[in-house]
């Protein structure tokens, strides 16, 4: 979507995205499958937990702090621990929680888009998002084979 768009419906600032993707059910209703800001949440950290999977389909990000900080805090802080990646497992791992939530992505109105390791403002076509997840998660470097 241009600035421009932005510009007009959000007026200027930084503004914070996120989506939801739905499946038709049988009662003709809306079943949500995926809710999505921060790219490689679920992935993550929900691989294996169907359960916090649909906990992090479920609400609006701006519960998700107060629902999810401790779980993905003790979950990273388990992560670094056991590969020794920070000094303060706990610690970091709350900063990790801190950092993806609201699972909402910002963006700065007319600034370029990067999902980088040093920040999130947006994402470009070119970045890679699981590098930086995964880096973030571990905190240690990890990069995909080519």
């Amino acid at each position: 979507m241009p600035d421009e768009q932005l510009r007009a419906a959000a007026g200027g600032g930084t503004i914070r995205v996120w989506a939801l993707a739905s499946l038709a059910t049988d009662a003709g209703g809306w079943h949500v499958v995926n809710s999505v800001g921060i790219p490689m949440i679920q992935p993550i950290f929900a691989q294996h937990d169907d359960d916090l999977a649909a906990e992090l389909n479920s609400g609006e990000p701006v519960d998700d702090a107060d629902r999810f900080t401790t779980r993905i805090a003790d979950a990273t802080a388990a992560v670094v621990a056991a590969y020794v990646t920070a000094q303060h497992p706990q610690a970091y791992g709350r900063s990790v929680a801190e950092r993806i939530f609201p699972n909402a992505l910002p963006y700065t109105i007319g600034t370029p888009a990067v999902f980088g390791f040093a920040g999130w403002n947006g994402r470009s076509l070119t970045d890679n998002a699981c590098d930086v997840m995964f880096s973030l998660a571990t905190n240690t470097a990890i990069g995909a084979a080519l």
